[in-house]
């Protein structure tokens, strides 16, 4: 029988960048049970590894910056501690599954320049995300995103951040005093 000190199980000694939430973070020792996944800027193709989804305690994934293509597998839904999921940069097609809906701890979520199409999901979290999530999918429409016509040719893109109608009767007087 084969015994070992968990402590030296731990940590495996190496270093790694990931980025995560949008953050980049450099990890010194790796902790067994990893809980983030970066395989951004790999020319990785094809679709999404099902395998990928069975990762049951990742927290962060990014794929983004590959040549993925195929749909955003349904079983997404099964990453449940999922915070930061960025599938940018791809050749993703189809509509984004509600099954993202499912994943509440989503605080972090980029989908930007794949080809994806249809209705951005209603009544989730999902549409609480930046519009900039969701921008260079020329098929996808609805909150965050707004239709404008061009010459009769409808496409959708982020909606502005601040209200561009100027009322006098909202006016606010930002003048303020600060006393120490």
């Amino acid at each position: 029988m084969f015994l070992m000190k968990v402590d030296a199980l731990s940590n495996y000694e190496d270093s790694v960048t990931i980025v995560n939430k949008g953050r980049t973070l450099n990890l010194v020792k790796i902790p067994i049970a990893f809980t983030s996944l970066d395989l951004s800027s790999n020319n990785f193709e094809g679709p999404i590894p099902e395998e990928l989804m069975n990762l049951i305690g990742l927290h962060a994934l990014n794929l983004s910056q590959n040549a993925f293509s195929g749909k955003i597998p349904s079983s997404v839904s099964n990453l449940k501690h999922l915070e930061s999921l960025d599938l940018s940069m791809n050749s993703l097609s189809g509509e984004i599954p509600t099954e993202l809906a499912s994943l509440s701890f989503l605080a972090v979520m980029n989908l930007s320049y794949n080809h994806l199409v249809g209705k951005i999901p209603t009544g989730t979290q999902i549409q609480s995300f930046l519009a900039d999530s969701f921008i260079g999918n020329e098929g996808l429409y609805g909150p965050p995103l707004t239709q404008i016509s061009n010459g009769g040719k409808g496409y959708y893109s982020p909606q502005p951040q601040v209200s561009e109608t100027h009322d006098e009767s909202s006016n606010i007087d930002w003048n303020f005093l600060s006393a120490e």
